[in-house]
């Protein structure tokens, strides 16, 4: 009996082209409900054979973002529905999340291909970098995944750099410098768990309410690596929900922040509807399993696997061939005798 899918697959193939645009797209599906696929499948039978999905909330969310941001032609989700198909479970989570996505083949990665994390979150590990150079050295622009961001110099400031695309604004938090008293008064907050009360948290969100306030009309996230991590989730804990998406690398943590972390996965498990779980959907904590930084808030981390002797180190996050490489030395021109 045909299956939807293989319907699909094959008005696509009618049409000599693996790209369906979405009028051919609505066509087909018009053409299966109304039960002519050539099959003689009735509507009763059709209904009983068509492909269904089940899927708890956060992979829900998270494939619509890949749908908006990640995914270029409709093949892409031809693709992520065969293999969420294939898995042949009942319930997917976010277990199942690389194998639906296939990173290796979608490019969803960081090099539009395989990669360590995906292409959406690559201009956070960007920004988060650039945050740790000299207000005056960082690049005026920065593109990933064909968005171009541009810096805001008059705005940022040491600890802070504000970068925006036409419909985007970011704000990356510089991680601790281990010479700034600031950066290390600030750390002994984190350790105590009182991150909130501390002088760097005051001035992190005044920075991005006046970012906020200049850039009305783009949505808001804030990213960071370390010390700029802690800094990032605190700042979105105090916007409003549609600018409360946080990426951020192996934030600080304290020891007393695994209690917590537990029972906000556990609440979440069960009040996924909640505010507070709406929120922490819209946080990607990025962590290396090894580093006893960030250690702390496992539970509500995206693990990932250290590769480098320091296992705190931004590093981790870039694949070896995107690494910079030295320049090839400068050949002398011969002068013309």
């Amino acid at each position: 009996m045909t299956t939807y899918r293989q319907f699909v697959s094959a008005e696509m193939k009618n049409r000599g082209s693996g790209v369906c645009p979405k009028e051919h797209m609505k066509v087909i599906a018009k053409k299966w409900r109304d039960g002519k696929a050539g099959q003689g499948v009735d509507q009763g039978t059709q209904t009983e054979n068509t492909d269904q999905l089940t899927l708890d909330v956060p992979l829900f969310i998270r494939l619509l973002e890949y749908a908006k941001e990640d995914a270029k032609t409709d093949m892409d989700l031809h693709k992520l529905t065969e293999n969420a198909l294939n898995l042949k479970k009942g319930l997917l989570t976010m277990d199942d999340y690389d194998k639906i996505i296939d990173v290796s083949s979608s490019g969803a990665g960081m090099n539009e291909g395989e990669g360590i994390i995906p292409a959406k979150d690559k201009i956070y590990l960007l920004l988060s970098q650039e945050a740790y150079e000299p207000k005056n050295n960082r690049k005026a622009t920065i593109t990933a995944s064909g968005e171009t961001f541009k810096y805001d110099k008059r705005l940022s400031d040491l600890r802070t750099a504000i970068y925006h695309s036409p419909t985007r604004l970011i704000i990356a938090h510089r991680g601790t410098v281990p010479t700034d008293e600031e950066d290390l008064s600030a750390d002994l907050f984190i350790a105590k768990d009182d991150f909130a009360n501390s002088p760097r948290a005051r001035h992190a969100l005044e920075k991005a309410n006046k970012a906020i306030k200049k850039y009305k009309k783009l949505t808001v996230s804030n990213t960071g690596h370390s010390l700029g991590g802690s800094t990032a989730q605190y700042v979105g804990s105090q916007m409003t929900l549609d600018n409360a998406k946080v990426v951020s690398f192996n934030a600080g943590s304290s020891p007393y922040n695994l209690k917590k972390s537990i029972f906000k996965w556990l609440r979440c498990k069960v009040l996924s509807r909640s505010d507070e779980c709406k929120r922490q959907r819209m946080q990607t904590l990025y962590t290396t399993i090894a580093d006893p930084i960030a250690f702390w808030q496992l539970p509500l981390s995206t693990v990932i696997k250290a590769e480098k002797w320091n296992p705190h180190s931004m590093e981790n996050y870039i694949p070896e061939e995107e690494e910079v490489q030295p320049p090839a030395p400068r050949r002398r021109r011969r002068r013309a005798t």
